[in-house]
């Protein structure tokens, strides 16, 4: 048995965003016991950084022989996450037979975006009327 996790995820951690943000990754077990086995039921786990809330679809699944089965691991990063690269941890399980995989995860500055200037103008004393020439 093997676990394969696909993909790198990149997560902008913006304060007009909630100041927080999520990454989700696919994570594929494949069951490599032989075919003369039954299916096997794999506990699914995450290591993450302290702080951060690593959520599967399903934390367990069941895959035959040679099938590969999937669930989704979505990571929620907290606002005061530095900027930088983590890594994100999962193993699967059957019993003392484990799996385990490590994937990328890009925490980004948050991004400026410049925007035009609100003027407006009013008189200083509107009880004054205007002057006239």
């Amino acid at each position: 048995m093997h676990a394969r996790q696909s993909g790198r995820q990149h997560v902008a951690r913006r304060p007009e965003c909630h100041g927080w943000g999520t990454a989700s990754y696919t994570v594929s077990v494949t069951n490599n016991d032989t075919s003369e086995c039954s299916a096997g039921l794999f506990n699914l786990a995450a290591t993450q950084p302290s702080g951060w809330q690593g959520t599967f679809s399903a934390t367990s699944i069941t895959a035959n022989p040679g099938q590969t089965v999937s669930a989704t691991l979505t990571e929620t990063v907290p606002a005061n996450a530095s900027p930088g690269t983590y890594a994100v941890a999962t193993t699967a399980a059957n019993g003392a037979y484990k799996g385990s995989s490590t994937a990328n995860l890009t925490v980004a500055a948050p991004a400026c975006t410049p925007g035009n200037p609100t003027v407006t103008a009013s008189p200083t004393d509107p009880s004054t009327p205007p002057a006239r020439a």
